[in-house]
Order: C-alpha cells, then sequence, then structure tokens
C-alpha cells in the first residue's frame, strides 16, 4: 500500500463516526450490507440506513431519558459530527470507482466495537 494513500478514517470521519454510532448500539445490519454490497444500489441502501439511524440518535431528545448513563450519552452523541452533503458526495464518487471501499468501511466499523472497562 502507498504511504500517499489518505486513511479512510481521515477521508470519511462523519461516516466514521455514522458507524460507531451502529456499533456503539449493537445495530449491526446497515454494517452487514455494507459488507455484502454487490453494486451501488445496495451500497446506498446501506449507507443511507445508517445515516438514518445516526441522526435519529444524535437528535434524539435527552432530557427525558432516566438512567443518569444513557442520558449523559445522548448528550454526548448531540456533539457527534455526521457527513455532510460534501462528504456524501465524496464517498457516493469513489464508491463508483471502487466497491470495495464499502466493505474496507464494514470491517474497520468492526474494530471500533468499545472495550468496556473492569
Amino acid at each position: 500500500m502507498s504511504g500517499k494513500k489518505e486513511n479512510i478514517r481521515d477521508k470519511y470521519p462523519g461516516f466514521v463516526n455514522v458507524l460507531k454510532i451502529l456499533v456503539e448500539d449493537k445495530m449491526y445490519t446497515p454494517i452487514d450490507k455494507l459488507a455484502r454490497a454487490l453494486n451501488q444500489a445496495m451500497v446506498r441502501s446501506a449507507l443511507y440506513e445508517a445515516l438514518r439511524y445516526a441522526i435519529t440518535e444524535v437528535r434524539k431528545e435527552c432530557e427525558t431519558i432516566s438512567d443518569e448513563a444513557e442520558r449523559k450519552k445522548c448528550e454526548e452523541r448531540k456533539a457527534i459530527k455526521l457527513p455532510d452533503e460534501e462528504e456524501v458526495n465524496r464517498l457516493l464518487m469513489e464508491l463508483e470507482r471502487d466497491l470495495g471501499i464499502a466493505q474496507q468501511l464494514a470491517l474497520m466499523a468492526l474494530t471500533w466495537i468499545p472495550r468496556k472497562e473492569g
């Protein structure tokens, strides 16, 4: 691999955040769909599902959550940067050239599983 090649995590930080939310919440279906995508339509559908879930989590009302840890997690998610239109377009264009990026994203997502302390 070329040292000049930009890291996928650096190129798509918003999507990295989306996938981290999915992994934290054990919502693996969109990640599995990315891993198994055979065409552009399947990739776009999986990315849509992933982004839709993350947007819902980031916009969630936290005040009504009674569990303190869950409320704290909810508040922290409000600060998470999701992909903007430019990042979405860049990723979709790159996926048109190389569908394997979807599988890379899926594999990388599974390395972000949070470790429980203790």
